[in-house]
């Protein structure tokens, strides 16, 4: 089920969300002019899946932010949350992930779906806010590849957050996690729709700091 425009709009308000600090914290998606040639797609096939990846880190982006303030508010963030809300959301990020998506962090630990959405859910990962001076996107470039059901974003963002869970290596509990990372987001088009297929995170090594397992 897609994200309405109604429950997009409700969350954005609790959450004091923007479209401009949405946009921010996506970063904008450019067009790799090399990859748009070798593909050989048109302009406007190419424009639907920018569209279309964008599309689905927006309604990540809005529902994460949504779970992230109601953990900061109680320890659990399920029981500020109405469960119909819950099952909705989860259904939500059940069709945005695809069934095969892996996440690799910055420590090398590989996620898979079920796990990335518990995550999600229960706001372990917290910002200090999308956009400017908290979750924000430094650069995003798209390349399409295949028919045109495939899609690569190659980008960096720039955050200051509080990650909880224990530390893969050392079980230490919550941790700051701030600094530039890079990522690698890969998307299939399949059943109509864009899905996140696959991540990869690193951190810049001149800015690292202790990186901990969310969840």
């Amino acid at each position: 089920m897609p994200m309405t425009a109604d429950r997009r709009s409700r969350y954005m308000k609790m959450t004091g969300l923007t479209e401009t600090k949405i946009a921010q914290a996506i970063g904008k998606i450019t067009i790799d002019p090399r990859s748009a040639k070798a593909s050989g797609l048109s302009a406007r096939k190419i424009e639907a899946a920018r569209v279309g990846v964008q599309a689905v880190a927006s309604s990540c982006g809005v529902i994460s932010a949504r779970y992230s303030m109601a953990a900061q508010a109680t320890t659990t963030a399920a029981r500020t949350v109405p469960k119909e809300d819950v099952a909705a959301d989860r259904a939500i990020l059940e069709e945005l992930f695809a069934d095969e998506y892996r996440l690799t962090d910055p420590a090398a630990n590989v996620w898979d779906k079920k796990r990335t959405i518990d995550v999600i859910l229960a706001g372990n990962v917290r910002h200090q806010g999308l956009g400017v001076g908290g979750f924000q996107g430094l650069q995003a470039v798209l390349q399409v590849h295949a028919d045109g059901t495939t899609a690569v974003v190659n980008g960096s963002f720039k955050t200051g957050a509080t990650t909880i869970g224990q530390n893969s290596k050392t079980g230490a509990g919550p941790r700051r996690c701030s600094g530039i990372f890079h990522t690698m987001h890969a998307y299939v088009f399949r059943d109509n729709r864009w899905q996140l297929a696959s991540s990869h995170m690193t951190q810049e090594p001149a800015k690292r700091g202790r990186v901990v397992k969310a969840g």
